[in-house]
């Protein structure tokens, strides 16, 4: 005669089973947005040595760009300013819940053509080698761009430098 599993063991085997699926799961959630954080690096990556060529270009000079633009065709955003075949390095890849307001239901890769922000106001147009902010008689090396919303949550946002250095957070570097 065989035994056969009584329905207290295969409950014990379930909660069992349950438990450890709960204890695994943040582990692994955790992982997949360090990926995806790690994804994004690579995107500021590629696109500091589009700006880079850009710089090669212009004699030194930064481009002159909106923040962010008003959309994905907008001529003054630099998305339209640098060369890059594949527009798609624009995209984090943590960008993917739709958001409300300004986003208008849509991720903002999908409503500005990118997931990233250009620190208009501290590097507009000047030369690559003078990116440099003074606060309270303290010289520091501000990004030049960003993520523009905090889509890697507690991991904080990704920070292209105009050395083609991109750091993990934010690190005003001082001079």
């Amino acid at each position: 005669m065989r035994r056969l599993f009584t329905l207290v063991e295969m409950l014990v085997v379930i909660g069992v089973l349950g438990l450890l699926m709960g204890l695994l799961f943040p582990v692994v959630n955790r992982a997949r947005e360090q990926g995806r954080k790690t994804a994004c690096m690579n995107n500021l990556r590629q696109i500091g040595v589009a700006l880079h060529g850009y710089v090669t270009d212009t004699k030194g000079r930064l481009p002159l760009a909106d923040r962010i633009g008003t959309g994905p065709d907008d001529l003054n955003s630099i998305t339209k300013i640098l060369t890059l075949q594949d527009k798609r390095v624009y995209h984090c890849p943590s960008d993917n819940l739709p958001r409300s307001g300004d986003y208008g239901g849509k991720t903002c890769f999908e409503r500005y053509g990118t997931s990233y922000e250009w620190n208009a106001l501290m590097v507009n147009g000047k030369p690559i080698d003078d990116v440099r902010a003074t606060v309270g008689g303290i010289e520091l090396l501000p990004p030049v761009m960003y993520d523009a919303e905090e889509f890697h949550g507690k991991l904080d946002r990704n920070y292209l430098y105009a050395d083609g250095r991109v750091m993990r957070n934010r690190e005003d570097l001082v001079h």
